[in-house]
């Protein structure tokens, strides 16, 4: 029997758990909807599937305050409620900042890995290996890659030319940040570290944020960015390379005194102030593939309650006239009851989604993918919006063109959100993304996906490898703010300091589900 065991299900189960060792919590995709028909109102037992977000340690959670990283680079997962227990799904790199929520058991978990619920930094919920991530702790700031090129570190202060590979050479240099192989750990009370990564704070930050330095202040960043400061270098797994300390620059290549910004290396650093405001926004949503799919009867079920059906495969070969895609995908509010379950109330005027009349011929195929997120906040003070519990569900419409009864060329991606303009954004294949990752990389690290499994799975593209893996990230991050008039005007409701946070949920929700990640492990 596949399992998952508490604090993953309800407090009932647990107190069972607690009284009868050894007992094995049932499979939550088993027991997740059931439908009320007198109601018209189903039920998901979502505790089962998201489980809660605060769990003492004693019952297998984390503290409230525990933040940590990733270590190695891998693929998250997910449960899967379909024939399989999860679902691999993004390639991660060496740094991103994770919340772990719960322990889980999965039976067929890779042996000897520890499977945890986390909420990662860009709000999605993921499964990840304990042995993968460590907890950040304070007075230390951390530096990762942010991009797919080294950042080398000097043997010495006094001799630190930059971080590029070109300048710190082998008789400098001796270790590197790297998306796959390294990091380095500063002491945040340096006067060194805080003035070096202050200053870059200031001069290296996301283009959905103004500058606000200028005049003196902007000298002294630019004085202070690229002085070296001592690290200590780790290796993957946070090995420790040496005990005593090594040097880094902020800058690819120092000058004389300071450096321009261009000349900034592309690094990620994070501390444990950093990582608590992020987690503070209250980002939270969950990305499954055929959810629910392996359900008896439940689709039937649903389509004779309501034309919304949550999960769905429009195959090669069927031919339906004048649909609405919200037969298939759209979205719904729900609210947790008392009891737990959460409630979605069937029928067209609830829905939350606008709707979209077409005929799907035979050569026409669609996925229907689900995601869950708690209402996004809208405001300085980051407050959640909605009622206390409640849950938006919407889909990911994925469209392909058939030939000889399989699919064989992907065209088209709907993203249903509430809060666009018009309910949803369509991204076509061959459309702006595609050319805009062709236009600025030509064919480094592009591989499209075509073959018909891939195609059914919704994966349009493949990241073979950290390269592709931060160029998509950056070409979804441009596209989604430049690219598409709806998810624009989406970012703009929100204040400056958290476009970024709103995008990069989405972008993540794109590299989750459009892409087949090679494992880095593998």
């Amino acid at each position: 029997m596949r399992r998952i065991v508490p604090p993953f299900l309800a407090v009932l189960a647990t107190l069972m758990v607690l009284a009868r060792p050894g007992w094995a919590a049932p499979d939550p995709c088993d027991d997740l909807a059931s439908v009320d028909e007198s109601q018209q109102t189903l039920l998901w037992n979502l505790a089962s599937l998201l489980g809660k977000e605060e769990v003492p340690p004693e019952r297998g959670g984390y503290g409230t305050d525990d933040y940590y990283v990733t270590v190695r680079p891998g693929r998250f997962a997910n449960v899967s409620c379909n024939a399989n227990e999860y679902e691999f799904q993004e390639m991660y790199p060496i740094g991103v900042v994770v919340k772990p929520l719960y322990r889980i058991e999965l039976d067929s978990y890779p042996q000897g890995r520890t499977p945890v619920m986390v909420l990662t930094e860009y709000g999605h919920r993921k499964i990840v290996a304990q042995e993968d991530i460590q907890k950040l702790v304070d007075n230390a700031s951390y530096i990762f890659a942010d991009s797919y090129a080294k950042a080398m570190i000097c043997r010495a202060g006094d001799a630190c030319p930059g971080n590029a590979e070109d300048v710190c050479t082998e008789g400098r240099c001796r270790y590197d940040i790297s998306a796959f192989w390294g990091y380095a750990i500063a002491p945040s009370g340096d006067p060194a570290v805080r003035a070096a990564t202050a200053a870059y704070a200031g001069l290296r930050r996301d283009p959905l944020i103004r500058s606000r330095l200028e005049g003196e202040a902007l000298a002294a960043a630019v004085a202070a960015v690229c002085l070296p400061f001592p690290v200590k270098a780790y290796l993957p797994g946070g090995t420790l390379t040496q005990p005593a300390d090594s040097y880094l620059t902020l800058c690819s290549k120092r000058q004389s005194e300071g450096a321009d910004a261009d000349g900034l290396a592309p690094l990620k650093i994070v501390d444990l102030a950093a990582a608590k405001r992020v987690f503070s926004f209250h980002l939270d949503g969950s990305f499954h593939r055929r959810f629910g799919e392996s359900m008896s009867g439940l689709a039937e079920t649903l389509a004779n309650l309501s034309d919304a059906r949550l999960t769905v495969t429009k195959r090669c070969g069927v031919e339906l006239k004048d649909v609405g895609i919200l037969k298939y995908g759209g979205g719904f509010s729900a609210k947790a009851n008392a009891g737990g379950l959460v409630e979605v109330r069937l029928g067209a005027d609830l829905s939350i989604a606008a709707e979209i009349s077409e005929t799907l011929g035979k050569d026409d195929f669609m996925l229907f993918s689900t995601y869950f997120i708690r209402p996004i906040p809208i405001g300085a003070n980051g407050a959640p919006q909605g009622e206390k519990g409640e849950l938006w569900l919407f889909k990911i419409v994925f469209k392909a063109r058939c030939e000889n009864g399989v699919p064989a060329k992907a065209t088209s991606i709907l993203v249903f959100y509430e809060r666009l303009d018009a309910g949803y954004v369509e991204i076509a294949a061959k459309g702006q993304l595609f050319e805009s990752y062709r236009k600025d990389w030509q064919n480094l690290s592009f591989a499209e996906n075509s073959d018909p499994q891939s195609l059914q799975d919704g994966k349009f593209w493949k990241i073979v490898d950290h390269v592709g893996y931060f160029i998509w990230r950056d070409t979804l991050r441009t596209f989604f703010f430049e690219g598409i008039p709806g998810t624009y005007d989406l970012l703009l409701k929100y204040p400056e300091e958290q476009r970024p946070l709103v995008r990069d949920f989405f972008v993540y929700l794109m590299l989750t589900a459009a892409y087949h990640h090679r494992d880095p492990q593998g």
